[in-house]
């Protein structure tokens, strides 16, 4: 099955990819200049990872809404 980016000329996906990459920069400037999320999610996996819940998603709908609280 052919993706989409397969139906892009050369300078299309060149263009793409360079799009791809600015997004990633900017993503990752971003959580440096916050490091309560990396702080953050780094609890969640220890918590996640220590519990093993069947249902992962109700876990995290659990965990960031008592988050959310405090």
């Amino acid at each position: 099955m052919a993706s989409i980016a397969d139906k892009l000329t050369p300078m299309e996906q060149f263009k793409l990819q360079e799009q791809i990459i600015e997004v990633k920069i900017k993503n990752e400037e971003y959580i440096l200049a916050h490091p309560e999320i990396k702080e953050t999610f780094d609890n969640f996996y220890r918590i996640l990872l220590l519990e093993k819940p069947d249902d992962a998603f109700a876990f995290a709908v659990k965990f960031f809404t008592e988050l959310k609280r405090d």
